[in-house]
Parts: C-alpha cells; structure tokens; sequence
C-alpha cells in the first residue's frame, strides 16, 4: 500500500510542486509503516532528484483527529458568520 501511495504522492509533486505533502487520517497514524515505502518510491521516481528533501513527506499534527478538528473548526467559522441560526 506504501508504494502505491507513493507513486501517488510522485503524481502530485509533478503536478503542483509543493513544498510538503501532509498526510492524515490513518495514514498519519500508520507512520512509517506506509510512510517509509512511499518515500522509497518518491525517491526512485521523482523526476527531478533535488526536488527531494527529508521533510517533504511529513504526518498531520492532528494524526487520525484530522477530520474531527478541521470539522470543529467549520462549525466554528459557521457560528462566527452568522450567530443567530
């Protein structure tokens, strides 16, 4: 599943060139389980060799939370726009 995930990510970087990819969910909590192959693969087939660095790769602060607090957080935009719903 890392290498998948990784050839992936190597979809993306060519495409938009971020400067990080973070990951979440139960990827996040997985860590290096799915996160080690996925660089291995990033690196084999990354265009550009320099576009590679350590910390490219990295998971949400949030690990497995990530929903629930990005949730949290739109209903608490949604109240701050219009408090009398």
């Amino acid at each position: 599943a890392g290498e998948w995930l990784g050839l992936g990510f190597v979809n993306l970087l060519h495409l938009f060139s971020p400067e990080k990819l973070i990951v979440g969910g139960s990827v996040a909590t997985l860590g290096d389980l799915i996160l080690e192959p996925a660089r291995r693969i990033i690196t084999r087939e990354l265009l550009d060799e320099g576009f590679y660095h350590d910390d490219l790769l990295v998971p949400a602060h949030f690990g497995d939370d990530v929903c629930l607090v990005g949730a949290a957080l739109y209903a608490q935009q949604m109240v701050q726009r219009e408090p009398q719903r």
